[in-house]
């Protein structure tokens, strides 16, 4: 954003700009612009010191400047009413309008008559004519009677005329190029009233905010206190509606306001509904009543003023604070340009109401704060849609009106027949005047018109043809239009003529190349086209030993010829012909309307099969494609019929035709053989890709340019289709028994072999089986000690504890101790023995006894002596995991045992899991978990595995590949090492995107397209980002060094011309900024005002605006002004006459390029 600085004449004396080098910046500035009072203010702060040095633009900014700038194409002006200094910074506060209207009083207004709004303007002199012009007035037709009792002043009086005629207000501005005031247009609109009148601002149907999108708060409140269903409307002097009546429907067809002939009062019985009166008089009515005394002259109008007044109170007032997203201001949104003062939009919040779809408003913005130096400080504010009015603020004398960019009612356009620039003096072109009224898009014919060539009358027609013998440099062509003996629209031109210069020498352009191929060196199916899949079908599409005749309903025989089923392709649109000519004698290319035709409407070919291809429907002679033809599908053929003859006269064979390899393919080009589409496998595509950068157009086609190759597309995967268990006894422990399989376990046999065989048959119907096999051991005599085995887990500690139950099947689960307790006969003694391990698991087992009932006293025996405990055996070694199918729970557990609960309901295991029914688990050492689990959906916080194959997506060793066909769209991402690629082809287009991201070589994008031969290609790496288009030769790059676009120019030399002489004239153009630069130059005598030219562009420069450009020589600022016009010629201009003086001129100027 650029800030223009002004003097009290509203001179241009500097610039303010953040994204300019060399220029001064500012910072905590905010725009504030107001709907309802039509004014703006503007804040900012600039520093007075730039690297210790007191800045020279600081005497500009002062109480008497004035600040202009341009947003979204208009222009808005400010005056300053504050300044604020300290030592280091200079702060203005400002605002819009004159002084004038602020500073001057209106004086009391006695009036008895209803008056148009002009009149009132007119008799109490509020705005200035000679400033201030009334444009756009949708008030006109309407009066008011007003009086006004005391002194106020003339921007308080006049907007409260405007708010007496139901209106809203915006003030437009005009500068001229040099920066002062050509005027002020003051327009007034039909107030907001949220259906058919908009006023300031735009309906923006385009555009719904979302509550936890672009909204983050909706806050409503409700209020009842001013509401009113029945209401007594009387006019001017005494008018009464009794005599007429009104009906109004909402949208459900329920009469929600009415008024009945002979009755004064007119209804709201919705409201009533709603919020019935409970303090009733004595006829019992549920109304709540005020009355209205009006201007109106009309009971029409009362009926409608009674309208406006139940829209507004006759429901509760709603109002609602918005707070949304800062980004409406500074981007687009919906169709257009971002959010705007006075703009309609509507808000929808599902939080409020959810059961019917949430809130929806329709709001306005009312209010906005802009900042340009930080953007996330940007905020609105939305007025309710209903409620929308143009109140009047108390401290709108602080605050000055809108200034909008033109408005005027004849807005004019210029027309040329041949352009206008000429090239070595040659050609003419028409020029047309043109005026349309306000928005209307039908021309209005002005009563005459007027031409001018550079101030001089030329011509009074619509039209004048320029030659280009007239224009030697340049000339401005203008024309004025003049309605009812004013002028009311005027539009100007510049012709140019431009000579043939000298070539400059050839820039360089980089282009990306990109290849595919089927081996890691891309050597194997080389290609720098990308196959297209083959539109002929081979498995179900093909009849051996006919093939299509001459005659247009025959098929022949021949033992070495075959014919594809009927293709349909789209009338009007290309595809190529193609095959392996070595094997292939020619093809037949027939065209029919139906699929179901026999009767072929045209064949393409040519006599002998050779050269250019055509389409004839005589079917007269040979006809036959022998070489790769494109051709355009003639309107009336919706299917093609495709024959084959073999080169070898043997009988034809499917593979003998793979062979051939013949190819129907959409496109204007031949790519590598394909299947089609029903046939091809991952398998077939090119597995990869690699690329390379040069400045040359051609591709190479050494793959080892293209290093490194990088896998993009791998073959198909297989999954698991079923798993089947048998098992079966056997004698042997090594070979597998071949007889005696079985679903079930069989009965064990100790001595014998248990096997358990597993067979997987895959997605592809291959199969692998594999065997596992458990001795079943058997009793056998004591051996002797055997050798010591690895150390085991011991038994830590052994705790026995006691308990009493009812039950026998049950465990108690309190009431354990360390000593026995009294059981009661027929009762159940219980134990429970914990085993702590040494490493820190532990097992409970339980048993019980019965306790029975009393018997005879028997006698005392003796007692025994207490033997001693004996010592803790060694650990046994490790046993062979096996695979034990029961009904119970293994009593025996220990790791990587597999149990297969084979009973008919759940069971709680001793660890607590519940165990399911024909369900395998696995035990690891603590507890049972599933050994196999089949599922069509899963949840989990955490899954760990080896590989996980899913549906058009594997992930093996941290290895990623997805792919995804859907019609001629093929996707395929991979991630691998450190680099991911996305690649998607579209063949419906014949258009390939890639992204390609590497740890070591960054981001590449490309776009190709083999229809247009259109390759776009763009990235990020170490060296930078760039962006190229090989159609256009447009590049950008952005590097350490800076920014590069194909537009910039390095600083530049100019020789000076015209007797200016010395110091240094230069220019440079970056990052589409062009700079200008003149220091020291001396100037010969001149006049004042008058334009001299002291340099030109080189001929075809990009810094050659499209448009004049104007500013100020800023270390002059008081007496030059400096120009760079859209020939290319750069002039200086004084305001005082000067003498030839050296090392007098210094300019510093940027300007953006176009």
């Amino acid at each position: 954003m650029q800030i223009t600085i002004h003097d009290n004449q509203l001179n241009k004396i500097g610039f303010l700009n953040n994204g300019v080098p060399g220029l001064p910046s500012f910072f905590n500035d905010t725009w504030h612009r107001y709907l309802v009072e039509g004014a703006s203010t503007f804040n900012f702060s600039v520093n007075k010191f730039k690297n210790g040095v007191l800045q020279d633009y600081c005497q500009y900014l002062n109480d008497q400047a004035y600040i202009s700038f341009t947003y979204e194409g208009e222009d808005f002006l400010f005056s300053v009413l504050t300044s604020e200094e300290t030592d280091d910074i200079i702060t203005l506060n400002c605002a819009t309008l004159n002084l004038e209207l602020r500073n001057e009083q209106a004086n009391p207004l006695v009036n008895s008559s209803s008056h148009n709004i002009k009149w009132y303007f007119d008799t109490m002199g509020l705005i200035s004519y000679s400033q201030i012009s009334l444009g756009i007035n949708e008030v006109s037709n309407l009066t008011r009677t007003i009086n006004y009792d005391g002194q106020e002043s003339k921007l308080s009086r006049l907007l409260s005329v405007i708010g007496n005629f139901d209106a809203e207000f915006e003030f437009v501005t005009n500068l001229n190029d040099d920066g002062t005031l050509k005027g002020i247009t003051l327009n007034l609109y039909k107030a907001n009233d949220g259906v058919s009148a908009q006023g300031v601002g735009t309906w923006r149907n385009d555009v719904t905010l979302y509550f936890g999108k672009n909204i983050s708060e909706v806050r409503r409140t409700i209020d009842r206190t001013q509401i009113f269903n029945a209401t007594t409307v009387k006019g001017v002097d005494g008018l009464s509606w009794k005599n007429s009546e009104w009906s109004v429907k909402n949208e459900d067809g329920r009469e929600e306001f009415y008024k009945r002939k002979g009755d004064d009062t007119a209804y709201a019985p919705l409201s009533a509904e709603l919020y019935p009166s409970q303090i009733q008089s004595t006829t019992r009515d549920i109304w709540i009543r005020k009355d209205f005394e009006t201007e109106y002259k009309n009971v029409n109008d009362m009926w409608g003023y009674a309208l406006s007044q139940f829209k507004k109170y006759a429901y509760s007032l709603v109002t609602y604070e918005v707070n949304a997203s800062s980004r409406l201001i500074s981007q687009e949104v919906g169709d257009g340009k971002p959010l705007s003062i006075g703009d309609t939009v509507r808000i929808q919040d599902e939080n409020f109401n959810a059961q019917t779809g949430g809130l929806i408003l329709q709001a306005r913005v009312s209010e906005l704060e802009i900042s340009f130096s930080n953007p996330s400080n940007n905020k609105l504010t939305f007025s309710n849609y209903i409620e929308l009015e143009s109140g009047i603020s108390d401290d709108l004398e602080a605050r000055l009106a809108q200034l909008i960019k033109d408005s005027t009612p004849y807005r004019a356009e210029l027309t040329t027949t041949n352009g206008v620039q000429f090239k070595n003096g040659t050609g003419t072109t028409t020029l047309g005047a043109h005026i349309y009224f306000g928005s209307d898009t039908t021309e209005t014919i002005a009563d005459s018109y007027e031409w001018s060539k550079d101030g001089t009358v030329v011509a009074n027609a619509q039209t004048i043809t320029v030659d280009a013998s007239g224009v030697t440099d340049k000339a401005v062509y203008s024309f004025k239009a003049t309605v009812a003996g004013k002028v009311v629209a005027s539009q100007s031109v510049t012709i140019t003529n431009v000579n043939d210069g000298k070539g400059g020498a050839d820039g360089k352009t980089s282009y990306t190349h990109v290849a595919w191929a089927n081996s890691a060196d891309g050597t194997d199916g080389f290609t720098t086209v990308y196959p297209n899949l083959n539109l002929l079908n081979f498995n179900s599409g093909v009849t051996f030993g006919k093939y299509y005749g001459w005659a247009a309903d025959v098929t022949s025989f021949s033992g070495y010829r075959a014919y594809f089923k009927k293709v349909k392709v789209t009338p009007n649109n290309k595809y190529t012909i193609s095959a392996n000519w070595s094997n292939t004698e020619w093809l037949n290319v027939y065209g029919f309307t139906n699929e179901n035709d026999t009767t072929a409407v045209a064949r393409y070919g040519s006599t002998g099969g050779l050269g250019a291809g055509s389409w004839d429907s005589n079917f007269v002679g040979g006809y036959s494609v022998a070489n790769d033809m494109t051709f355009t599908v003639p309107a009336n053929v919706n299917y093609i019929g495709v024959s084959y003859a073999s080169i070898s006269k043997d009988t034809l064979t499917l593979q003998a035709l793979l062979n051939g390899k013949p190819k129907l393919e959409a496109g204007l080009i031949v790519t590598p053989w394909m299947p089609s589409s029903s046939e091809a496998t991952t398998a077939d595509w090119p597995s990869y890709i690699g690329q390379y950068s040069d400045f040359t157009t051609t591709a190479s086609a050494d793959p080892a340019k293209y290093a490194p190759w990088t896998v993009f597309k791998g073959n198909d995967g297989v999954g698991i289709k079923t798993t089947v268990i048998t098992y079966a006894i056997s004698i042997s422990g090594t070979i597998a028994p071949t007889t005696g399989w079985t679903s079930s376990v069989p009965s064990l046999v100790k001595g014998l072999y248990l096997w358990t065989k597993t067979v997987w048959t895959y997605t592809d119907n291959s199969f692998e089986t594999g065997y596992s096999v458990t001795y079943i051991s058997k009793d056998g005599n004591n051996g002797n000690d055997g050798i010591a085995g690895k150390d085991g887990v011991g038994i830590l500690t052994t705790t026995i504890t006691y308990a009493g139950s009812t039950s026998g099947t049950t465990a108690p689960t309190s009431g354990w101790s360390t000593t026995v307790p009294t059981v009661a006969a027929g009762s159940y003694l219980w134990t429970k023995t914990v085993w702590a391990y040494t490493d820190n698991t532990s097992e409970t087992g339980y048993s019980v006894a019965k306790m029975g009932n009393n018997g005879a006293t028997g006698p005392q025996g003796p007692q025994g002596n207490i033997g001693p405990q004996g010592p803790t055996g060694p650990a046994g070694s490790n046993g062979n995991p096996g695979k034990i199918v029961s009904d119970t729970e293994p009593t025996t557990r220990f790791k990587g045992l597999t149990w297969k609960y084979s009973g008919a309901a759940d069971l709680t295991a001793s660890d607590g899991t519940v165990i399911h029914p024909n369900t395998e688990y696995y035990y690891n050492g603590t507890h049972w978990m599933i050994n196999y689990l089949s599922a069509n959906n899963l949840e989990a916080n955490s899954i760990t595995a080896d590989l996980i194959d899913a549906k058009n997506l594997t992930i093996t060793d941290g290895e990623f590949v997805s792919t995804i066909i859907d019609g001629p769209v093929q996707i395929q991402t991979e991630i691998k090492d450190d680099h991911l690629l996305i690649y998607k082809m579209d063949t419906s287009h014949n258009e390939i995107h890639t992204i390609a991201l590497k740890s070591d070589s960054g981001l590449g994008m490309t776009y190709q397209n083999s229809d247009t031969g259109e390759y776009t290609s763009a990235g990020v790496n170490f060296q930078g980002l760039f962006m190229q288009n090989n159609i256009t030769n447009e590049f950008a790059r952005l590097t350490p060094q800076g920014t590069k676009l194909s537009t910039d120019v390095p600083w530049t030399t100019l020789s000076p011309t015209n007797g200016f002489s010395g110091g240094s004239i230069q220019f440079s153009v970056q990052n589409a900024v062009a700079y200008f630069s003149v220091s020291g130059l001396g100037v010969p005598a001149m006049s004042a005002n008058q334009w001299y030219r002291i340099a030109t562009l080189p001929t075809g420069s990009s810094a050659i605006p499209k448009t004049d450009r104007v500013t100020v020589a800023f270390g002059n600022a008081s007496v030059w002004g400096f120009l760079v016009n859209s020939a290319g010629g750069l002039y200086v201009q004084c305001k005082a006459a000067v003498s030839a003086t050296s090392n007098l001129v210094n300019v510093l100027a940027p300007f953006p390029i176009g």
